[in-house]
């Protein structure tokens, strides 16, 4: 009877521990993932810190790098990522040690050319038509007109007549009325004074008529359209 008990029990305690070693494997395959899970998920969790902080100080790196390099060009400074305010110090010094200099502007004025022109006053076509005509039909020789460039006929009229000592009777610069006591209609109503240059007789009012170096001037009287 005994041996029987003995062999139950024996039978009871197998069938136990086999049911104990199945449900510690069950359990043990269902905490398994649930372990790795935890494991895989406390490594993501570290990793992506990690890269995070890789990241972030690869940023911070990079950046604190940038502005180091920008903050040196202009005296800026960094200390862990911190920035400064530049200090205008050396700015200011540099400004300071700077010294403006301005060339001075020289202006060169050329000085006026001369000119020399040979100036003559003649009345032929009046003489023996009025007693204010002198016999020779001269009244000025050639004369040597010196003066700057930019002077007119009427200009040299004027001054040699002043120099002669020829009366010179005008209403207005550009229309001489008299020269050496001879006016214009002392020879009928055509009569009166006229001027060319080099041969040829201008088109333009004697004041102005602007003379050039070498020019022949003749003031002559006339005492109709076909006198020369």
């Amino acid at each position: 009877m005994k041996r029987k008990q003995i062999i139950i029990i024996l039978c009871v305690l197998l069938v136990v521990c086999s049911v104990a070693i199945g449900v510690q494997a069950h359990n043990a395959r269902i905490e398994k993932p649930t372990e790795t899970n935890s494991i895989s998920q406390q490594a993501e969790s570290t990793t992506e810190p990690s890269e995070s902080t890789s990241a972030g100080e690869s940023t911070t790196a990079a950046e604190s790098t940038s502005a180091g390099g920008a903050e040196s060009t202009t005296g800026e400074t960094t200390s862990k990522g911190q920035t400064t305010k530049p200090s205008t110090t050396a700015k200011q010094t540099t400004t300071a040690n700077q010294t403006t200099t301005t060339k001075p502007i020289t202006t060169t004025t050329a000085a006026p050319k001369q000119i020399s022109v040979s100036f003559s006053i003649t009345c032929h076509n009046a003489v023996g038509k009025t007693d204010k005509a002198p016999a020779s039909g001269v009244i000025m020789s050639s004369a040597t007109y010196t003066a700057q460039e930019g002077a007119t006929v009427f200009d040299a009229l004027k001054a040699l007549c002043s120099q002669k000592g020829i009366s010179l009777n005008y209403k207005n610069a550009y229309y001489i009325q008299g020269i050496g006591g001879l006016n214009e209609k002392d020879c009928g109503s055509g009569s009166g004074w006229m001027y060319r240059v080099n041969g040829s007789t201008p088109m333009t009012a004697c004041n102005k008529y602007k003379l050039k170096d070498g020019d022949k001037v003749e003031w002559y009287y006339v005492t109709n359209s076909t006198d020369n």
